[in-house]
């Protein structure tokens, strides 16, 4: 007797699409691999998700409702970071949430089941900003910045897309020298290089960000 057939739901299909990401990259993720994976024709798919980018945002929900609700007693500078650093774990785990929020493209007329995490986030992110005084045209400065910054270092962290001294040197054993001599500054700091965290780069660029923000409004913008 052959095994009894799984139903295939939109549950099924993000949970799928997740493993493919984490597996592959977000590139590794198409409707026709996804179908193979899941054992069924690529059209049975779109009786569950329209589209491609309708997935990526389902994907996305399902990151970004993990994320743990922002303590409202703290100063708009340290729920700032900690909401973004929240974000670049989740990215890690999900580089398809960071995505789309890097593209701003949503449309909650698209998903009528979607319980638009990302547009959530985003309204966080920018509630939190309006707290801080600033400018319409400087928020959007801000905002974009600060999730562009959490986009490359998630990159840095999935891809290694960083050039480390690591490989630096490596080239550079490749042309016949191994020695440093010509560069003392980044020899003294290589070892601390090499054993950088991207996750500890990224609060620490943070804190230098809302600190930098937080001077400009003290001085009246």
């Amino acid at each position: 007797m052959s095994a009894e057939r799984v139903p295939l739901t939109r549950d099924r299909i993000v949970q799928s699409a997740l493993g493919l990401a984490r597996n592959e990259g977000l590139a590794g993720v198409s409707m026709r691999k996804l179908a193979q994976e899941l054992g069924v024709e690529a059209m049975s798919l779109y009786h569950h998700v329209p589209n491609k980018r309708a997935l990526l945002i389902l994907m996305a929900d399902r990151s970004l409702a993990t994320l743990p609700p922002s303590d409202p007693n703290l100063p708009w500078t340290d729920r700032l970071v900690k909401l973004l650093d929240g974000i670049f774990h989740a990215g890690v785990e999900n580089p398809a949430m960071i995505s789309v929020l890097a593209s701003q493209q949503l449309d909650p007329t698209e998903l009528e089941a979607s319980e638009f995490s990302a547009l959530t986030l985003i309204e966080s992110v920018l509630a939190i900003l309006s707290e801080s005084g600033l400018a319409v045209e400087q928020r959007v400065h801000v905002y974009n910045t600060l999730i562009n910054l959490v986009y490359g270092f998630v990159l840095a962290r999935t891809q290694g897309l960083a050039l480390s001294p690591t490989k630096i040197a490596a080239m550079d054993r490749g042309r016949g020298s191994g020695s440093w001599e010509s560069f003392p500054a980044l020899g003294e700091l290589l070892p601390a290089l090499d054993a950088a965290d991207p996750a500890v780069d990224l609060r620490f660029s943070l804190g230098l960000y809302v600190e930098a923000l937080a001077g400009l409004l003290a001085r009246g913008n």
